[in-house]
């Protein structure tokens, strides 16, 4: 999960008896850049956060609001994408986080480290994700989202971190959609020096997406998103180099190469034919991907 934007807020308040808890204020955009549907482009979304803390767990409470984002001058996309917006968009939302960090044990199996969370928004609240950042969410918008993961030391030099996230919408980009999703992820690291290591991870995600008639434009025509049902899974194998623990999976900066072989159903294709499942070069029977990432935050 992600939040992002301009604002500020008050950290630490203590409460008495190991309760405490953080409040923000802040205003974002809508997708990473922003909306130009907008005549102010400044302020598309102000949110606040509540953020309770007591041992282990963890209870985040969001409420936002974007007047005037269900009367734009046109049903363009407010996130950047090609799809067209329903004509009940919200201007509301909540959302909230019940979470549970195990910094000590790995699910209390063994020593180790593991997060679980429970994510329900509604409204511009749907996007479980990055709350706030999708304007084209209906008002009836409902998501309801599980992520964990764990990362479990095996001796010295060698590291296992799986992971699981699962999410149920409905309503919400058109009122009786729906769009199903789960997907697993085992990385294992193998260290070979102080900051040098050899990363080795297989995903699998199933998805099965009823669209209901939302629609998108593609070089100057409109098409509808299409239903259906899959599986995604890939393989990649990432020399990384890190300044920090190398086996620390949140440690950065961080520059890996990569290799990623990767395949779908072919039922995948069909979504829509300017997505990138189906487009030219890069269709079901498998394909493989070379790069390079680098990733620092402070």
């Amino acid at each position: 999960m992600f939040l992002g934007g301009t604002g500020g807020g008050i950290n630490d308040v203590d409460w008495g008896s190991g309760l405490r808890g953080d409040y923000s204020v802040y205003a974002r955009n809508f997708g990473d850049l922003g909306s130009d549907n907008y005549a102010d482009n400044d302020i598309q979304n102000l949110l606040f956060t509540a953020n309770h803390f007591y041992g282990n767990w963890q209870l985040m409470t969001t409420v936002m609001t974007a007047q005037g984002n269900d009367d734009l001058k046109d049903n363009t996309s407010t996130t950047g994408s090609y799809a067209l917006r329903s004509d009940n968009t919200a201007k509301n939302g909540y959302y909230a986080m019940l979470a549970l960090h195990d910094k000590q044990q790995f699910y209390g199996l063994a020593p180790g480290v593991s997060e679980s969370a429970l994510q329900y928004g509604v409204g511009l609240g749907a996007e479980a994700r990055q709350p706030g950042s999708d304007g084209d969410l209906t008002e009836n918008a409902a998501s309801l989202r599980f992520a964990s993961y764990g990362i479990l030391p095996l001796g010295k030099n060698w590291q296992l971190a799986p992971s699981v996230i699962a999410q149920h919408s409905e309503d919400r980009y058109r009122d009786g959609d729906r769009y199903d999703w789960a997907t697993f992820n085992l990385r294992v690291s193998q260290g070979i020096s102080a900051h040098f290591a050899l990363l080795y991870e297989a995903s699998w995600q199933y998805m099965d997406l009823n669209p209901n008639g939302r629609s998108y434009r593609y070089n100057d025509n409109v098409y509808q998103y299409q239903a259906v049902r899959g599986d995604f899974y890939k393989l990649t194998f990432a020399p990384t180099f890190k300044v920090g623990d190398v086996l620390d999976i949140k440690a950065r900066p961080e520059i890996r190469f990569f290799a990623t072989w990767m395949n779908w159903d072919k039922a995948l294709d069909r979504y829509a034919i300017n997505d990138d499942f189906g487009s030219k070069g890069f269709t079901a029977g498998g394909t493989w991907n070379f790069g390079v990432q680098t990733e620092i935050w402070f």
